[in-house]
C-alpha cells in the first residue's frame, strides 16, 4: 500500500497536523476497512509481494552506491538524465512507489551502466502454472 508512515516528532506537530492525523486514526478504529476496500476506495494503491518489494529496494541501493561511486551528486545525475532530482532521490530511498523500468534503464544509462533482466528458477518446492502448450496441425 502507498501509505506512509508518520515518523515525525510529535511535538513539532501543528494543531492541524493532530487534528488530522486524529481523524484519520479515529475513522479506521470505526470503519475498520479491509484491504480490499481501501483500494477500491482510490486513496491507496494495492500491496506488492514482499519478494518484488525487496528486490526493487536493492535495485534502488545500487543505483544510490552507483551514483555515489561516481562522485556524482543528484544535481548531475538530473542534469545527464532529464530526470528531476527529488525524483531520483526518492527512487534512490525507496520512496518511489513504482519507478518505470524506462526511468531506471535512463538512470543506469547515465551511470554508464546498463539495466539486466534474467528469468531464473522459482524457489524450490513451489508448483509451476499449468500453462497449456501449442499443438500443432493435424496432430492427435
Amino acid at each position: 500500500m502507498a501509505m506512509k508512515r508518520e515518523t515525525r516528532d510529535q511535538r513539532n506537530r501543528s494543531p492541524q497536523e493532530v487534528a488530522r492525523l486524529r481523524e484519520i486514526r479515529e475513522r479506521f478504529q470505526r470503519e475498520k476497512p479491509s484491504l480490499s476496500s481501501l483500494v477500491a476506495s482510490g486513496e491507496f494503491s494495492p500491496p506488492i509481494k514482499q519478494g518484488e518489494y525487496f528486490l526493487v529496494m536493492q535495485l534502488a541501493a545500487m543505483l544510490k552506491k552507483e551514483r555515489e561511486n561516481s562522485g556524482l551528486t543528484l544535481q548531475n545525475l538530473s542534469d545527464a538524465t532529464g530526470i528531476d532530482r527529488s525524483a531520483i532521490s526518492r527512487i534512490e530511498n525507496g520512496v518511489a512507489e513504482n519507478p518505470t523500468i524506462g526511468t531506471i534503464a535512463k538512470i543506469a544509462g547515465s551511470l554508464g551502466k546498463r539495466l539486466v533482466f534474467a528469468f531464473e528458477d522459482d524457489v524450490v518446492g513451489i508448483k509451476k502454472a499449468e500453462i497449456p502448450r501449442p499443438v500443432a496441425k493435424g496432430s492427435p
